[in-house]
């Protein structure tokens, strides 16, 4: 049975953040990046309905209603494909086709829409 993942993640896409190197020379991944790659995380797995991850090979299509900004796009698809991981699949290494559009539409508050479909 093919299974498919739809959700709504509220706001304008976060782009995904470079490491950054702390004081002691270790690294880390900026704040603003895991939170939102948080948000997502836990967006998809309660749209999940506690189901497992997908298994499988998976497409997944992103739209970004509301102001592009200057966001940039393989950034914000970056940051989305890691918040998914572990929830609407197990590993971003299964994602074989994944697009990103802005439609430049305001529907009333900008949002992100996601479909995740298993393809094999």
């Amino acid at each position: 049975m093919t299974r498919t993942l739809r959700l709504t993640i509220p706001g304008q896409p976060v782009p995904k953040q470079r490491p950054r190197r702390g004081a002691h020379g270790n690294w880390y991944t900026p704040r603003e990046t895991q939170d939102y790659e948080e948000m997502v995380r836990v967006l998809a797995r309660s749209a999940m309905r506690g189901q497992t991850p997908m298994e499988e090979i998976v497409r997944v299509h992103v739209w970004v209603h509301g102001r592009k900004g200057r966001r940039d796009a393989d950034n914000c698809l970056k940051a989305v494909l890691d918040g998914l991981t572990g929830a609407a699949y197990l590993d971003d290494s299964q994602v074989v086709d994944c697009r990103i559009a802005w439609d430049g539409v305001p529907v009333g508050e900008d949002m992100t829409t996601v479909l995740v479909e298993e393809v094999g």
